[in-house]
């Protein structure tokens, strides 16, 4: 094709540069730098640096990658330079690595935390390439991610774009492993991180719509997902290489729910981790952008342990701050039942008070139909929340936005707007690759917070899907509306979480098809499966989604089917914050059951209080020295000073009935560490950390439920609340009607030292009456204004104050 003459000059008069610094040799932010010394651009902090280079022929690539906490260079002398970027336009290809690119501008800017943003802008005869790099102070770690305008007098068509490019631990890739980590499709083997060693000829190829590696996993093989699959469904969007005999590496993440393929290879000493949009013959109009999703690339030093905290450090530091602490790391009781629903979340809500849940959680079949999200049959969902908050409990509902049924008004007003596949279980997917879809949907939201009250949105379902496809046969179809529909679901996320900042946000997608960093920044929690990964659920997770993000984790192992009448079958579950379904809550539960889950909910607040769970909390993957060491965690706090091991209760975990030796982690060497266990299979004993980490520590006849705790010897019920609790305050009753019940309202306040109560007596006509665990008020549908009711606090070791009155 023959493209129109044009002048740099003529090319340049489009740019924007409102809030970027332009051509500046060196600009830094805290420790994080940019520098340009003539024809070499210099990235990096104080723990790690990229450099680039623009020859003299004009081509562009990454001439080193440092890690400078190690000293290592990652780049060396290939056969093939590690260009860092790739597209075909019209059929030909192009590349960092073709020569002919003319150097335009490098701009900086400050961005909110201080990162440091560079945009480098090349120019040939045909497309505008802005290479942008957010440098984070204080991290190895840099997002990367390209922009391409037409600027050409034609359409241009585009395939492939790239969405990372890497040829780098060439020098000797029999040293070199490889690691990836398999998605969060519902398929037997999903979400394990699986590490294979480099060698001549070696070649693996991800593709996200299909060729998962389905394994068995306790006792199951097979698959149930549906065949349309979003960004991380198949494989989870991190690799990693690391040095086996150095003990450190380079990792790569990156954030698209859209096609996407991607390839690592090591051949004839090309060591190459490419990856690409699979876009093909995608229309780029005279003067449009498209801008391809982002990826972040960091360095680290240790085992992958080390490699998890790294990349935890930087989503605590850089990535929390659209978290809402009303909604992170909260406990929960959910039901998954159809309208009419008021009766039985009341009795939920009467249990919850009981036991301790902060949050009810309202799945599936509540409302008329998906699109139009009315409540039906008298549900009054905000009378329903406004209970709730009179109980200090928050209110999660599923509301996946971009799905519609066939009735409802949307579908009929915008028929346009649907991507059809049928028989789905969500049926039709809003197409969010057109604005005025895209915007119908963010301000239903935004309605819908109104209407309803403040509340945590739960999303599932497909946000990207194909185009033109009508059948079941998804070959038929295009891919290429997900690329925007990509960028607008995490638009969405973003744009939500600004209009209503006092809404929570739980991330889900038939489990974790959307699971990653960028999704992660804007969740406060995140389902991760939908069940096939069994014991697996969890253990691997964790190094790319904070551990208190993860809404449930099924290594717990803690679900049993008639845990609400069999007081045997209540496991204490500490790997997360605890999350238990009650799905027929008017059979009501037998009330011991009720009091081992009230006390479990009190030990995991306690910790809580502790610093064992919330943000800034590492995880390590301990040996053992016998059993499978996959049905166990450990968390630590940031410091090192205080942690949990925790042990799945699974029925399938080989420790139970057996001692075993587990060898804890990142303890301070010469920090002294009790240790002991919530059941007792460990000698409580004292030692420093590096005695304790040589040694391991030994468990005798483990059994589900068993816990062990470092430096956490003050827990509930050891005796160590030295005084009694203060009495509540302010108690005052009145007659109310809530959600269609006539009952006496109970309110009071909590005393100024509250640090040790653990819930509240309730006694009415001096008859110990009921406890209250969540908030300061209870609601006697029993009661008349003639009761005399009276309340003392209880703390951690049941010790009581006086008793107030009204």
């Amino acid at each position: 094709m023959e493209y129109a003459a044009f002048s740099l000059r003529q090319k340049m008069a489009g740019f924007e540069f409102m809030g970027y610094r332009r051509n500046f040799s060196m600009v830094k932010s805290k420790d994080a730098y940019y520098e340009k010394k003539d024809n070499l651009f210099i990235i990096g902090t104080e723990k790690t640096e990229k450099v680039f280079e623009l020859t003299a022929d004009g081509s562009f690539y990454a001439k080193s990658v440092k890690n400078k906490i190690t000293g290592k260079e990652y780049v060396w002398n290939a056969p093939i330079a590690s260009d860092e970027f790739f597209i075909q336009i019209d059929k030909k290809y192009y590349s960092g690595g073709t020569p002919g690119w003319n150097f335009a501008s490098a701009k900086t800017q400050i961005l909110s935390q201080e990162e440091l943003e560079v945009v480098i802008v090349l120019l040939n005869h045909v497309v505008e390439v802005k290479r942008h790099y957010v440098i984070y102070p204080g991290q190895p770690v840099i997002q990367e991610w390209t922009e391409y305008r037409n600027i050409t007098d034609k359409t241009l068509s585009i395939d492939k774009p790239s969405l990372f490019v890497w040829r780098i631990l060439g020098e000797k890739p029999d040293d070199i492993n490889f690691s990836y980590m398999t998605g969060g499709a519902c398929f037997s083997g999903s979400q394990i991180f699986k590490t294979v060693p480099l060698s001549e000829g070696f070649v693996k190829d991800f593709d996200s719509q299909k060729d998962p590696e389905i394994i068995e996993v306790d006792g199951h093989e097979g698959n149930i997902w549906h065949n349309r699959l979003n960004g991380a469904g198949i494989w989870n969007e991190i690799f990693a290489l690391s040095d086996r005999k150095e003990e450190e590496g380079f990792y790569l993440t990156f954030d698209y729910q859209g096609c996407w393929k991607a390839q690592m290879c090591s051949r004839d000493r090309n060591v190459a981790l490419t990856g690409w949009c699979d876009l093909l013959n995608y229309p780029l109009e005279q003067g449009e952008s498209i801008k391809l999703a982002p990826s972040a690339f960091g360095c680290y030093s240790g085992d992958f342990d080390d490699l998890g905290n790294t990349i935890n450090d930087y989503i605590y530091t850089y990535k929390w701050d659209f978290t809402n602490d009303t909604y992170f790391n909260r406990t929960s009781l959910s039901i998954w039942r159809s309208a009419p629903l008021t009766d039985k979340v009341f009795d939920m809500i009467k249990a919850a008070s009981y036991m301790g849940y902060e949050r009810i959680w309202v799945d599936d079949f509540w409302f008329d139909a998906k699109g139009n999200w009315n409540g039906i049959f008298e549900d009054d969902w905000n009378e329903i929340n406004r209970y709730l908050a009179e109980h200090n409990m928050i209110f999660r509902l599923w509301m996946p936005p971009w799905h519609a049924d066939r009735l409802s008004q949307v579908w009929l007003e915008h028929p346009e707007w649907m991507l059809d596949f049928h028989g789905n279980w969500y049926n039709w997917t809003i197409d969010m690759s057109k604005e005025e879809a895209y915007q119908w949907i963010l301000n239903m939201l935004c309605d819908k917070q109104k209407e309803f009250g403040t509340y945590d949105l739960r999303v599932d379902g497909d946000p990207c899907n194909l185009w033109n496809n009508r059948s079941f046969d998804a070959e038929g179809g295009n891919w290429n509306g997900t690329h925007k529909q990509s960028e607008n679901f995490y638009r969405l996320y973003r744009e939500f979480k600004e209009r209503n900042p006092e809404a929570g946000l739980d991330g889900c997608s038939s489990g974790g098809h959307t699971l990653g960093i960028e999704s992660g920044r804007y969740v406060d929690q995140q389902q991760i499966t939908d069940g096939w990964c069994f014991h697996m659920g969890g253990y691997w997770t964790t190094m790319i989604l904070p551990i208190d993000k993860h809404q449930g984790m099924s290594i717990a192992g803690t679900s049993r089917d008639d845990m609400w009448e069999n007081p045997d079958n209540v496991y204490m579950n500490l790997f997360s914050a605890p999350v238990d379904g009650m799905q027929n809550p008017e059979a009501g539960a037998d009330i011991r059951v009720m009091e081992e889950k009230r006390k479990n909910l009190e030990l995991f607040y306690w910790l809580r209080k502790q610093g064992i769970y919330g943000r800034y909390i590492k995880v390590y993957r301990p040996q053992t020295e016998h059993g499978d060491p996959t049905f166990l965690l450990q968390r630590m706090t940031w410091d090192g000073k205080k942690g949990l091991v925790m042990i799945s209760c699974d029925p399938l975990n080989p420790m139970h009935g057996k001692s075993e030796r587990i060898f804890i982690k990142g303890l301070l060497e010469d920090e002294e560490y009790y240790v002991d266990s919530q059941l007792g299979s460990v000698k409580p004993e004292t030692k420093t950390g590096k005695q304790w980490m040589q040694s391991g520590v030994e468990l005798q006849d483990v059994r589900p439920g068993e816990y062990v705790y470092i430096n956490l010897p003050n827990r509930p019920g050891k005796g160590s609340c030295a005084e009694r609790p203060d009495a509540p305050l302010g108690i005052s009753i009145r007659k109310e009607t809530w959600l269609r019940r006539e009952g006496i309202s109970v309110r009071w306040n909590a005393p100024a030292d509250m640090q040790n109560i653990s819930y509240y007596e309730i006694f009415k006509n001096n008859i110990n009456y009921t406890k209250v665990s969540t908030g300061t008020f209870f609601f006697d549908t029993q009661g008349c204004i003639d009761d005399v009711y009276q309340i003392r606090s209880v703390d951690y070791d049941g010790n009581t104050s006086d008793f107030a009155q009204a």
